[in-house]
């Protein structure tokens, strides 16, 4: 399996520094462009998606639409990696937050108590980990267990269980298998590369995610340990390929906080 991880386009709530959440924002025309650049840097290293897995956002379905080539009618909506919730605080000016608000949600995140309406880490970790999870059932430990991966056009049955993977285009080559783009967002992918990276919860936002970033993730056949870390062969890593736009949004809003 080849994973790409892709955030959304800019937003004008990206340019108002507010928190969008699970406000249905709409790409701006910059956010677009920047998609657009994303799609020719992935044309230029020959990324092709057989599968197009995306928040039911809006922003992220026009991203994806835009980076893949692929109409919304076959794009993958998955509510596992929709945005962060954070109720009361979306849309809001800064002036209008809680006070110490910011610093809670991006300085002091194991201590954050997410406001009415809003979802906490812990939760967001549990839906991406299972979304992660799943890609790893289906397609990193379906093929150690023996599937050919080019037969499996419809579920088969095997000693150890049921394989999921799809007869795409990229899967004749079993020690590729298909290419997966996931188009989502800026709290969304940090939880997802924190998951992967093992990264800890205090420095969670210093992954820096900009708009239309691109991130190749390798998931390697060991789950982590039932307590959550991960085991001595654990090999799951990330690295970013396309620097995107915005470049060190997340780590400037840490800074600006650091000066108050």
């Amino acid at each position: 399996m080849n994973l790409y991880i892709i955030r959304h386009g800019q937003t004008d709530m990206n340019v108002l520094h507010r928190m969008q959440g699970r406000t249905d924002t709409r790409l701006n025309e910059k956010g677009r462009q920047q998609a657009r650049e994303a799609a020719k840097f992935l044309k230029k290293e020959k990324i092709v998606p057989d599968r197009v897995i995306v928040s039911p956002l809006d922003r992220a379905r026009e991203t994806a639409e835009i980076v893949s080539g692929r109409p919304r009618d076959l794009q993958e909506p998955d509510d596992r990696i929709i945005e962060m919730c954070f109720g009361e605080a979306e849309g809001k000016p800064n002036e209008e937050l809680a006070q110490g608000f910011y610093e809670s949600f991006f300085r002091t995140v194991v201590d954050y108590e997410p406001p009415d309406g809003a979802e906490s880490y812990e939760d967001l970790f549990d839906r991406i980990a299972d979304f992660v999870e799943d890609l790893r059932d289906q397609y990193v430990l379906c093929a150690n267990r023996g599937a050919v991966v080019s037969d499996c056009e419809e579920p088969v049955q095997e000693d150890a269980g049921e394989c999921h993977i799809r007869k795409d285009r990229r899967c004749q080559d079993r020690k590729t298998g298909p290419t997966i783009f996931v188009v989502s967002h800026g709290a969304a992918l940090h939880a997802l590369l924190a998951y992967v990276g093992h990264v800890e919860r205090k420095d969670f936002w210093k992954i820096d995610v900009n708009n239309c970033a691109v991130f190749q993730v390798f998931l390697s056949d060991q789950r982590r340990d039932p307590d959550g870390r991960p085991g001595s062969d654990y090999q799951d890593h990330f690295t970013r390929l396309y620097e995107g736009f915005g470049h060190g949004h997340y780590l400037n809003m840490t800074a600006q906080i650091d000066r108050k």
